[in-house]
Order: C-alpha cells, then sequence, then structure tokens
C-alpha cells in the first residue's frame, strides 16, 4: 500500500546517498576485477596477500551493492512504487542477515591486511632508498666503462658489482628473517626484484650446487648492434644472492642473451667452496 505522506528531506537525501554508493560500488567492482586480473599475472609468492586482499574487496564490495540494492528496493517498496513478496517478519530476518554478510566480508580484508604486513615488512624494512636509471643511462655508464676499459674489463667490473649487491641483499634480508630457508629467502628477493623491473625469473633446472635460470624481459636489455650478453649485473647479482645466501662462493654466467637473438636470457649459477 503507498504511503500517504510524502518523503521527508532526510529520507530523499538518504535515498541520494544510497543510489551513489551503489554506483560507486559497481564502479569500483569493475575496477578492482581489472586490477585484481593485472596483480595475479605477476605470479610472485611476495605479493600473494595481495593478490588474496584484492579478491576480498572485490567480494566485499559485491556485498555492499546486494545491500544497497535492499535498501533500494525497501525504500521504493516503503512509498508503494514497487510491491516486494515480503512480508514485514520476512524483511525483519534479511536485515540482521546482510549485517553478518557485511561483517563476513570484512573480517577476510582484516586477516588478508595482517598476513600482508607479517610477510612484506621485514622485506621492506631491508630496502634502502634507491635511484631509478633509466635504459638508456645505464647503457651510457657501460659504454663509458667500454671506452676507458675495454669491453671485456666493462664487463668484469658490472659483474663484480652486481655480485656485490647480490651479497649485500642476501645479508639483509637474511637478518631480517633468521628462520626463513634458504630457498624462501631467494624467491622473495627475486620477486620484489621483478615487482621492481628487473625482469621476471623463472628457474629452468635446480640441482646440488647448480641453477639455472630463464629471465624474461631483463631490464639491462638495450638495443644495440654489439651482439654480445649484456646482463652482467643481474649474472653478478644471482650469484652474489646464491653465495651470501648458502655462505658458499658462487659464479654465474650468462648461457644465452636477447641480445644474441635468444627468446630470454639464461643464467647458470654454480656455488663452490666456502670463502676464505
Amino acid at each position: 500500500m503507498r504511503n500517504k505522506l510524502p518523503p521527508t528531506g532526510l529520507e530523499l537525501f538518504s535515498l541520494s546517498v544510497g543510489i551513489f554508493m551503489l554506483s560507486s560500488s559497481v564502479a569500483f567492482l569493475f575496477f578492482n576485477g581489472r586490477v585484481y586480473a593485472k596483480v595475479r599475472k605477476l605470479d610472485v609468492g611476495i605479493v600473494k596477500p595481495y593478490v588474496n586482499l584484492t579478491k576480498y574487496l572485490f567480494i566485499l564490495v559485491a556485498i555492499l551493492c546486494y545491500n544497497q540494492i535492499f535498501r533500494l528496493l525497501q525504500w521504493m517498496n516503503t512509498w508503494g512504487f514497487i510491491t516486494l513478496p515480503l512480508s514485514t517478519s520476512d524483511i525483519g530476518i534479511i536485515v540482521p542477515f546482510n549485517s553478518v554478510l557485511l561483517l563476513l566480508g570484512i573480517l577476510p580484508i582484516i586477516i588478508s591486511l595482517f598476513d600482508s604486513y607479517h610477510k612484506f615488512e621485514p622485506m621492506a624494512r631491508s630496502m634502502e632508498k634507491g635511484v631509478v636509471l633509466g635504459k638508456s643511462t645505464f647503457q651510457s655508464m657501460r659504454d663509458r666503462l667500454s671506452r676507458i676499459y675495454g669491453d671485456k674489463s666493462q664487463s668484469t667490473i658490472i659483474y663484480s658489482m652486481g655480485k656485490e649487491a647480490g651479497q649485500k641483499r642476501a645479508t639483509d634480508v637474511a637478518k631480517r628473517l633468521p628462520n626463513e630457508k634458504s630457498e624462501n629467502v631467494i624467491t622473495r628477493v627475486l620477486g620484489l626484484q621483478q615487482i621492481l623491473g628487473w625482469g621476471r625469473f623463472e628457474i629452468l633446472s635446480s640441482e646440488p650446487k647448480k641453477f639455472v635460470f630463464c629471465v624474461y624481459d631483463c631490464a639491462e636489455h638495450v638495443e644495440t648492434e654489439n651482439e654480445m650478453p649484456q646482463c652482467d649485473f643481474t649474472t653478478g647479482f644471482l650469484a652474489g644472492l646464491y653465495g651470501g645466501v648458502y655462505g658458499m662462493d658462487a659464479e654465474a654466467s650468462e648461457l644465452r642473451c636477447v641480445n644474441r637473438g635468444d627468446p630470454y636470457c639464461e643464467i647458470r649459477v654454480i656455488l663452490g667452496e666456502l670463502p676464505d
């Protein structure tokens, strides 16, 4: 039965807010779905909590949309615009059910936030302030070293710089995560480097003291006429990382390189004896 009294200004304002929240929720639902699809493609263990967080946000927004739609239908039923096949007792059951549903949508997000903080915070504390160098700048540094010391010495210098950086990163992370397994430390570090744009790392083979990596979209690759392998810093970094994590001497070599026409860069790391 239609309510004889017209809606008050407060009720109309509440309706406007409800419509705005519904439209905003629908927009965020589509936006969050696209973000979830992109984050999921990273396939990095370190971002798994954020993938879950995005998924739970998607579910929560869907619940909010449902709540807002029910509120609008309830309002339209009150003022006689539509007739819902629900009795007053049915509505009295649905309203608290919606509140419980909303609470169940919020709890996983809170848990996921704590999980994200627990897993990422130690890595974040091990990170330092950085300077972003473009590929052209890095290539200019490489070219300058080549003109001064020659191509072979330039490659050795950059490799050594990468190896020292990898050893330092391994030491820093090991201090932050003293109880973490060695392979997990390496996975965390490489996951972080992938997020920072170094490239996508995949382990092709893993044997005692020998590891082979496939690196897609290596950040060191620059279009040049020189067909020599270019990923000296990344190769050295992997050697230093493994050597630092396992407490052994390590050397690495680039078996394949995009610069030579290969589909990806392939790097082999071999562990040796304990360093003196």
